[in-house]
């Protein structure tokens, strides 16, 4: 699944205020990549526009669960690989609030891939700016189950780099 203007699986993007998304996988193969937000998860906010563009990263709820559930790639380029989307303005670069995450991955599922951009984690929260009132939150959780890699690729427009697994 690959989508431009969101999540790859999940929310769409917006030029202020991305979708968020609450997503349950329970079996097969998936490879997704959002274009506009993450790779499973929250929509990206993007613009090369004015200050009031590029606001709000959408939140994600992702619950990834079973044997039979093998996420083979999951890439964002305006959030995480999976998780939260990312706020990105390239004329104003700072940025607003990235998408907070609640992230599950259990029951025997497999995570290959999953690779975050413009600040996003790997795995969790999108890039925001990292002030008290926009910051954004990862809670991820990995019980009896496989990620073999996570990983953030590019900074976002600021300089700021999201975390393998977290924030």
């Amino acid at each position: 699944s690959v989508n431009d203007k969101g999540a790859g699986i999940g929310g769409g993007w917006g030029i202020q205020y991305a979708g968020g998304a609450d997503v349950l996988i329970t079996g097969g193969e998936i490879e997704a990549e959002g274009l506009g937000g993450a790779g499973i998860g929250g929509g990206g906010s993007h613009s090369d526009g004015g200050i009031n563009a590029g606001v709000e990263g959408g939140d994600a709820k992702v619950k990834i669960r079973g044997k039979n559930t093998i996420i083979k790639k999951a890439v964002g380029s305006i959030g995480a690989g999976i998780g939260g989307g990312s706020a990105s303005n390239s004329r104003h670069p700072y940025l607003y609030k990235g998408g907070s995450a609640e992230i599950e991955i259990t029951d025997g599922a497999t995570v290959k891939e999953a690779v975050g951009g413009e600040g996003g984690a790997g795995i969790g929260s999108g890039a925001g700016r990292g002030y008290q009132s926009d910051k954004a939150n990862a809670h991820v959780t990995i019980k009896n189950a496989t990620v073999e890699v996570a990983k953030s690729a590019s900074p976002s427009k600021s300089d700021t780099y999201g975390a393998g697994i977290g924030g």
